[in-house]
This record gives C-alpha cells, sequence and structure tokens, in this order.
C-alpha cells in the first residue's frame, strides 16, 4: 500500500530531487513555527512624552491602529526593551526575563488596566510603554528611529466564521 512513497522517495534520491524536497519541508516547516513579522494594516505609531502621565515621568504612547478589514482581540500584550532601555521599578512584568506588561485603557479609556481590548475596523487604541525617567530625550529618540526599543508580543484573536488565533511579534 505505501509502496509508492518509497519508490517516490528513491526516484526523488536517485535524480538529486531529495534536496529540493528536504529544503521545501523546511520552508514550509519554518512558515508555520515562526510567525509572520508583520500584519499588514495593522499599525504602530510612537512617541515618547515626559511628564504626562502621574504614575511614570517618562513614556512612550503607543497606538495601534487596526486597518485590516477584520475585527481583532489584542490580548496578553508585553515588551522586552532593549539593553539600551531600562524600565522603571514601578512597571509591572516578569523579572527574571524582563518583561514588561502592557495595559490596556478601560471602558471609559482612562485607567490602563486591561489585558485585552476588542479592535474593531478602523479603530484604534493607545496604551503606555514605561520608561525609567533617567532617560535623556535623545537616548529614547535614537532607540526609535533606529527601531531599537524592544519587541513587542502580542497574542491576536481574529474574528472571523472560524476564529484564528496567532501570536504575533513586532520589534519596535
Amino acid at each position: 500500500m505505501a509502496d509508492w512513497i518509497f519508490d517516490a522517495l528513491e526516484w526523488a534520491h536517485k535524480h538529486g530531487v531529495w534536496e529540493i524536497l528536504i529544503i521545501v519541508g523546511g520552508l514550509s516547516i519554518w512558515a508555520k513555527l515562526f510567525p509572520r513579522r508583520r500584519i499588514r494594516n495593522l499599525n504602530f505609531y510612537m512617541r515618547p512624552a515626559r511628564n504626562k502621565h502621574a504614575q511614570f515621568p517618562l513614556i512612550i504612547y503607543l497606538e495601534i491602529r487596526n486597518y485590516t478589514g477584520r475585527t481583532v482581540v489584542l490580548s496578553n500584550p508585553f515588551i522586552r526593551l532593549d539593553r539600551d532601555l531600562r524600565a522603571p521599578p514601578e512597571a509591572h512584568g516578569d523579572s527574571p526575563s524582563g518583561d514588561i506588561e502592557i495595559k490596556f485603557p478601560d471602558q471609559n479609556r482612562q485607567l490602563y488596566s486591561e489585558v485585552e481590548f476588542l479592535l474593531r475596523n478602523k479603530d484604534n487604541v493607545n496604551t503606555i510603554i514605561p520608561l525609567e525617567p533617567t532617560h535623556s530625550h535623545a537616548e529614547v529618540q535614537t532607540a526609535l528611529n533606529r527601531k531599537r526599543l524592544g519587541r513587542l508580543t502580542v497574542t491576536c484573536t481574529w474574528i472571523q466564521e472560524t476564529p484564528q488565533v496567532e501570536t504575533y511579534r513586532r520589534r519596535l
């Protein structure tokens, strides 16, 4: 019953096609294991601000805009800052790994306390990334310009007939 499989593999080996099959198989596994880098039209805009937030003197405003044509639930967001930047001690997160929690605003869009946010098409949400206040404006701006702020990780659940869940990682 499975003789045709062995015959096909033997033919591939004999004619030098075996390497191509291994490369194609490896690439398909790679594409499945490692998510894509960018989701088209899920846009991120960042700008630094000093003394605009009561709890954190230095923050990065992060605006996420959804123009994908679909509704998405963003959940479990965190960022791992690059070695040039540090988080303030008041920031919550996982101390051993250095991951910092990112919170979304509540229903009134006043208090950053939610870990999930329903982002409809053509809508946006603002959140903050706290930084240690000893960083100079030039340090922060250089990190933003060089895309060396850190790596954002968020779980995206696309609302459709069959919901699709993916972990989205992006260098900011």
